[in-house]
């Protein structure tokens, strides 16, 4: 019995210092603070400010010129974008970030997006970016964003 005891002591300490964190994610603020940086990048041109609308952990990876040679080559693709919207959203398991999916109208076709953004005391910041002509396969089971960011020329 007195074994069990001590055992039972011993497994409430280590429980005691266990961590245990409740991440909470705001959707619609990371769709706002994503979509900022989509706007500035894809509509109004501007790749300087769109990359200090990173994450830093992007921006050690990513030139500005790297990043206004994919708003090019985006442009080239599909033509001028007309509008784009956040579709949906997925948590990334474990971590204070997010997988958000856009869709944009351009005039010669649509693009989808796959943004991973990280959260912060001061919002979210895009981690990472990637285009696409087809809706990326992981969207699907994410759960839907109606009319949270939507951009038009």
């Amino acid at each position: 019995m007195r074994r069990v005891c001590v055992m039972g002591i011993v497994a409430l300490a280590l429980l005691g210092c266990v961590k245990f964190q409740v991440i909470k994610h705001d959707p619609e603020r990371a769709a706002r603070d994503a979509g900022a940086v989509m706007e500035t990048l894809f509509f109004d041109g501007d790749y300087v400010t769109a990359y200090g609308m990173f994450d830093a952990g992007l921006q050690e990876i990513v030139t500005t010129e790297q990043i206004g040679a994919l708003a090019d080559q985006v442009a080239a693709s599909w033509g001028p974008m007309v509008d784009m919207r956040v579709t949906s959203y997925k948590p990334v398991n474990g971590q204070k970030a997010m997988t958000l999916f856009f869709e944009a109208t351009h005039e010669r076709g649509q693009s989808y997006y796959e943004v991973v953004v990280s959260c912060d005391s001061g919002g979210y910041k895009v981690y990472t970016l990637n285009v696409s002509a087809t809706p990326f396969p992981n969207s699907s089971g994410a759960t839907r964003l109606e009319g949270v960011w939507i951009m038009a020329r």
